[in-house]
């Protein structure tokens, strides 16, 4: 059903469990993170790859001339925060990728399912049609998903003469 090749693996609970265990540990080292609104994302500076450029220099300033230093920038606390910036896009990169193969692996493991079930409940329909015991049973209760019941068929206008 999916384009991919797709493992046919499942999980252990333990190896689940275990999973689970791991990313706590990992969380729990990471007891300082904090988590923004969606304003605050929005109205934040963002240091972005463009940026990186002019913040390296402004470094290498702020270091060689403190002076300039407007009296509400604490050099050590900015230094500090540079390191843990470099710190954390080490391991941001990882933490990424390995998202982002769980989210494509869950969308293409949940289309091959919801694949499935879209052919069970056409066939369950199919079988309705037919009268078959049972079928409508489970049309009636599977079509609680699609309220508007399903897609329109057009109805086709006389032409002009």
């Amino acid at each position: 059903m999916s384009t991919h090749t797709l493992p046919t693996k499942t999980l252990t609970e333990q190896e689940v469990a275990e999973i689970v265990t791991m990313l706590e540990a990992l969380k729990a080292k990471f007891d300082f993170l904090i988590t923004l609104t969606a304003q605050e994302r929005r109205q934040l500076p963002k240091l972005g790859e463009r940026s990186i450029g002019f913040e390296e220099k402004c470094a290498q300033h702020m270091a060689s001339h403190p002076e300039f230093l407007p009296g509400f920038v604490a050099l050590d606390e900015i230094n500090l925060e540079r390191t843990l910036r470099g710190q954390l896009m080490r391991c941001f990169a990882p933490l990424q990728a390995l998202s982002s193969a769980m989210e494509d692996t869950l969308m293409a493991v949940g289309s091959d399912i919801w694949l499935a079930d879209l052919a069970f409940y056409h066939s369950a329909q199919d079988a309705a049609r037919r009268k078959l015991p049972g079928a409508e049973a489970i049309c009636n209760d599977l079509s609680s998903r699609f309220p508007g019941g399903g897609r329109k068929k057009e109805t086709a206008e006389p032409v002009p003469a």
